[in-house]
């Protein structure tokens, strides 16, 4: 796996994409993306980190006002 890969599941991860999509599209094993997903941690269901992510940026923006 190398970085493009890292920054590609990061990104679909955020969106809620699942780890035998995000596979499928970056030709890699369900397990790796699953793997490296939990050690980064963006693992568990995707609709619930994409919610966790939008709540992260609309935080952000609101302490930079």
């Amino acid at each position: 796996m190398n970085e493009c890969q890292r920054k590609q599941i990061k990104t679909m991860r955020k969106q809620g994409i699942g780890y035998k999509v995000i596979a499928k599209k970056l030709k890699l094993s369900r397990d790796s993306i699953r793997n490296y997903c939990k050690r980064q941690h963006l693992n568990g269901y995707g609709t619930v980190l994409a919610a966790r992510s939008e709540e992260r940026r609309v935080g952000k923006e609101c302490r930079s006002r």
